[in-house]
């Protein structure tokens, strides 16, 4: 299971989160600039690039690609999951590596991306439950209501109950965060505090965002997105 430092065991290697690469980057280079573009877009698939560079220098880039089927969130977010992903890549290939230069967030994708039949789902919520409780629970609420009934009904019989309230407990976290950021995001919006928007933005986990991003007006999704790409413009 994961600690409050970014960095979550897997299958026996450490791995860090996107959202630790990037804020150890703007914590050592404030003035640098992340770029991300385009590289395709079709029905099926998203290639994206990132690009990093400092004094406007190109030092580092990365690529990474989602298919819009490979799961149940990447048929609303196969864009922005692709940009964490080549984000990650790229300030990895830097020096915000760690141990690995995949980060917890493309592992966990690609777990997720095993299969999706019924047995293979509770045997990656288990893992997941074992390293990382965040992951654990976003990758259960992206799943249909009889893959979740499944995972309900893998616990022994005796500890079902225990289970049941475990998750329950979880996804009640998730919308107690998604309330919360919601009201942090629109305290800062109103005050012009850009600062304390992007430190609230930069701790949204990729699969978390849907949930943020559907408590937000159009209005402010309108504001967040025009501050995001200013600020990634430099």
């Amino acid at each position: 299971m994961s600690d409050d430092t970014g960095i979550v065991p897997i299958r026996g290697k450490q791995y860090k989160t996107v959202a630790l690469r990037v804020g150890e980057f703007r914590k050592e280079h404030p003035d640098a600039t992340i770029s991300t573009e385009v590289v395709s877009i079709t029905d099926d698939v998203v290639v994206m690039k990132a690009s990093i560079f400092l004094d406007d220098t190109l030092i580092s880039t990365g690529f990474a690609e989602e298919v819009r089927g490979a799961s149940n969130i990447n048929k609303t977010s196969a864009l922005e999951n692709a940009e964490t992903s080549a984000v990650g890549r790229a300030l990895a290939f830097y020096k915000y590596a760690g141990s690995e230069i995949a980060s917890a967030d493309e592992v966990a994708n690609a777990i997720n991306q095993q299969g999706t039949d019924n047995a293979n789902a509770v045997a990656v919520i288990n893992e997941l439950l074992n390293y990382d409780e965040r992951l654990a629970i976003l990758y259960f609420m992206e799943q249909d209501e009889d893959v979740q009934i499944a995972i309900h009904n893998s616990a022994p019989k005796n500890e079902k109950t225990a289970f049941k309230n475990r998750i329950k407990a979880l996804e009640k976290g998730v919308h107690d965060w998604a309330d919360e950021a919601c009201a942090q995001v629109g305290h800062c919006l109103v005050n012009g505090d850009n600062s304390g928007l992007f430190e609230v933005l930069d701790e949204v986990h990729k699969k978390e965002k849907r949930y943020l991003w559907a408590r937000l007006s159009q209005q402010e999704r309108d504001q967040v997105a025009k501050l995001s790409e200013e600020r990634n413009n430099g």
